[in-house]
């Protein structure tokens, strides 16, 4: 069943807003085997809203509109719509009802203004809105079912979890169509172009209806596996063989077969082994100590972080010695691995990361450009650090050196029996 999705609104067009509905919209639809055929975003344009609807009416199964359905002159996707299926806006007491009784219990004026949202295309099917004022609204146009949803994103996906996600499913099971199924596998510790030179050419594992794509990350590489079937476990069970022909060849740079994030495997295997780390971070920071903290419960495991940015920090807080800074350099492994070990006795954890490097664009020299971060790991055995040379761009570098960080540790990890 082929899927569009439009977006529909100036703010988005102009980078006021990111467009998170598209991305929620079109996992929902992919989660449940649907395909994708086109997204798109138009600005509060009468004739362009209208020309994108007709078009995408004409290449889908479905089209998912969001946005424009507010009560300000700027709201006109109603207006459209009953331009573009021949419809006329009419009273629906029922939506009346239901927002003055909520507006009463809220304690809130019920304007003229705020009843408008009850002037409705006559001939759609109302879906109500549960948590706020706009409903959403679906018709059936030359074949193609038409929803439109609130842009607020709270909003839209109360109305699609309500209603939308039902008439999906009838409508589905209609046409008997083929379904779309992906599955994951996340990598880490290796770029893309050598994962893909490793893998080989995809056609000696992929059939005809299969696809691979890699789809890189400052943590890693994701690759998608799809493919279609005529019904979701004959499509999962094609995948399960081509990815089978495949984990062997990247099994040490996989850290999980789901679309899951690094820092949550590492804090589970921290969990699992009762073990603890702390941080000590130059050009991050606080970028690594941040990944730890964004899991709740963390604290049972991470103890805690330093931020040691100059170099009178790093002696001050991070007990570096100055005469190790001076004879080596900040970006050196000598300071890469006594940050370290100073964390790790600091702070009394079983590990500790320490990153230090040249984010840039500036304090680069010919012998450390740009780039060069040193990573050091203290583990129970002893302490290690790992050179690398990463690029240009000052946030990717930042980035990249978080999650090079968690790769490190979670190869640590991966040796505790």
């Amino acid at each position: 069943m082929n899927i569009a999705l439009l977006s529909i609104g100036d703010e988005i067009l102009i980078g006021q807003i990111v467009n998170t509905n598209v991305a929620w919209l079109g996992a929902q639809v992919t989660n449940k085997g649907y395909k994708i055929v086109a997204t798109s975003t138009v600005g509060d344009s009468f004739q362009t809203i209208a020309d994108e609807i007709r078009r995408f009416t004409s290449i889908s199964d479905v089209v998912i509109m969001t946005g424009g359905l507010g009560a300000t002159h700027d709201d006109i996707t109603k207006h459209v719509w009953c331009n573009v299926f021949g419809d006329s806006l009419a009273f629906h007491q029922p939506t009346l009802e239901l927002l003055n009784e909520r507006y009463i219990r809220q304690g809130r004026d019920f304007t003229e203004r705020n009843k408008l949202h009850a002037f409705l295309p006559s001939s759609c099917t109302v879906l109500p809105n549960s948590i706020g004022s706009a409903p959403g609204m679906m018709t059936e146009y030359e074949g193609t079912l038409i929803f439109s949803l609130p842009g607020v994103p709270y909003e839209m996906k109360a109305i699609y979890n309500e209603s939308v996600q039902k008439f999906l499913e009838l409508r589905h099971s209609q046409l008997e169509t083929e379904v779309v199924v992906f599955k994951t596998i996340m990598t880490s510790g290796i770029v893309e172009s050598s994962l893909a030179d490793l893998i080989g050419e995809p056609s000696r594992f992929l059939g005809e209806k299969s696809t691979l794509a890699f789809l890189p990350s400052a943590q890693g590489v994701r690759l998608r596996f799809g493919t279609s079937a005529l019904s979701t476990q004959e499509a999962e069970a094609t995948l399960d063989k081509i990815i089978a022909q495949v984990k062997p060849i990247i099994q040490p740079y996989i850290f999980a077969e789901a679309d899951t994030k690094l820092i949550e495997v590492v804090s589970h295997l921290l969990q699992h082994h009762s073990k603890t780390v702390s941080t000590v971070e130059s050009c991050t920071g606080g970028m690594l100590g941040a990944e730890f903290v964004s899991i709740s419960g963390s604290s049972s495991y991470y103890k805690g972080g330093l931020i040691t940015y100059s170099n009178q920090s790093k002696t001050a807080i991070g007990n570096v010695n100055a005469d190790l800074i001076a004879e080596h350099g900040a970006v050196s492994e000598e300071v890469a691995l006594e940050m370290a070990t100073q964390c790790q006795k600091l702070f009394a954890t079983d590990y500790a990361i320490s990153i230090t490097g040249i984010a840039g664009p500036t304090g680069w020299t010919d012998q450390k450009p740009v780039g060069l971060v040193w990573i050091g790991i203290a583990t129970p055995n002893g302490t290690v650090a790992h050179r690398f040379q990463f690029g240009t761009d000052r946030q990717l570098n930042r980035e990249r050196s978080s999650g090079t960080a968690l790769h490190l540790i979670l190869k640590e990890l991966r040796t505790i029996s």
